[in-house]
């Protein structure tokens, strides 16, 4: 994430930064034009990557991020358009019944774009 983040810094010379949970989103956000998303395996069952992204499409009166997705890992696969039923849902990490809504909708609008591959010479393919 931070060699990207340098990169993405140094080509459009402006700050980017990592962030890397939901309190880093919220007190981030109100500056944010951009949520660049680094596409890797396993992202989508991890808790806290799932409240960070709550965090980043709660609009709460504020204006919305525009989304670009990145694959950085050649592996990554984009889960089925059936992921987001209930007897399916173990595949991405939800939460609570009145939380596991508003996390399907950011993992819908996330995974709605079409993501650019990363290619660097510090890209791995492993």
């Amino acid at each position: 994430c931070e060699v990207f983040q340098l990169m993405l810094q140094a080509h459009l010379q402006v700050e980017c930064v990592v962030v890397r949970g939901s309190r880093q989103m919220v007190s981030w956000k109100p500056w944010a034009y951009y949520l660049v998303v680094l596409l890797f395996r396993g992202m989508f069952r991890d808790a806290g990557f799932a409240r960070m992204l709550a965090a980043a499409f709660d609009l709460s009166g504020r204006r919305a991020l525009e989304v670009v997705t990145v694959i950085a890992d050649a592996q990554f696969d984009f889960p089925s358009v059936d992921v987001y039923d209930k007897e399916d849902s173990d595949n991405l990490a939800l939460f609570g019944d009145e939380q596991s809504t508003v996390s399907a909708q950011a993992y819908r609008r996330l995974l709605n774009v079409v993501a650019l591959p990363f290619s660097s010479p510090f890209a791995s393919d492993g």
